[in-house]
């Protein structure tokens, strides 16, 4: 029991130290939130030397506000310290700029008119401008960048071998390091063996060769477009009447 109580109290000290950066963040920003409000009555109360004091401490503790910024910037406007105010101003408008609709730096202005309005939003719609400016060209630079990947991609070397063609499946391309150890026989294409080129067929021989052992010995007459005539009869015509044929009826007196 001796023992685990200094354990105990080791855990919970190695604990504290462990949230404390963030305890005291919270303390801070807390504190912080508490003397700009007072800051910002004394300004509109008038008392602008206590609100830039009170506005100062409130920037020691959170330099990321940008409503502190602004109304420290008004109340030296008041004290004559107009260097020091355009600086203020640059500043917070550079980080409302940076962080948009972060702070409700319209609702914290609202009652803030005349001439000194009138130079803080200047500063402000420049802040906005050149935020969108520098925004819109790291887009431009991000596109071209992902463009020049894009087309490096698309031109990047691929070596297919031939042989790869004749197979089965899809071609597997080789890594170049793969490429230099290959032999350079495997990238060659296979031999395919030439098919023997088929032969004309031989028109028939004519007939009348003196080789037909059966060819007739008289002459042949020249192959013409019509048949020859046929050959006329020796016979001379036979000029007898023609005899009526009988009549076969018994019965035609």
């Amino acid at each position: 029991m001796i023992t685990t109580l200094p354990r105990i109290g080791l855990l919970w000290l190695s604990g504290w130290v462990v949230l404390s950066p963030s305890l005291v963040f919270a303390r801070d920003l807390d504190e912080a939130t508490s003397l700009y409000s007072q800051g910002v009555h004394a300004y509109f109360a008038g008392r602008v030397s206590d609100a830039d004091s009170l506005l100062s401490r409130a920037l020691g503790l959170n330099d990321q506000d940008p409503r502190i910024f602004f109304f420290r910037a008004l109340s030296r406007l008041r004290m004559g310290r107009d260097a020091d105010a355009r600086g203020d101003m640059a500043v917070g408008a550079a980080l409302e700029a940076a962080r948009a609709n972060r702070y409700a730096v319209g609702a914290a202005l609202q009652r803030v008119q005349g001439s000194h309005r009138l130079l803080l939003e200047k500063y402000r719609r420049e802040a906005r401008a050149k935020a969108i400016s520098v925004g819109a060209e790291r887009a431009r630079q991000r596109g071209e960048q992902m463009n020049a990947r894009d087309v490096g991609a698309f031109r990047e070397k691929v070596v297919i071998p031939l042989d790869e063609l004749f197979r089965s499946g899809d071609p597997q391309a080789l890594p170049a390091e793969e490429i230099t150890s290959r032999a350079p026989s495997t990238l060659q294409p296979p031999v395919v063996p030439a098919q023997p080129a088929e032969r004309p067929m031989s028109a028939p021989a004519a007939v009348g060769d003196d080789d037909d052992p059966f060819q007739d010995d008289a002459p042949q007459r020249e192959a013409g477009p019509f048949p020859p005539p046929a050959p006329e009869s020796s016979l001379p015509p036979d000029d007898s009447p023609t005899e009526e044929p009988a009549d076969d009826n018994p019965f035609d007196f």
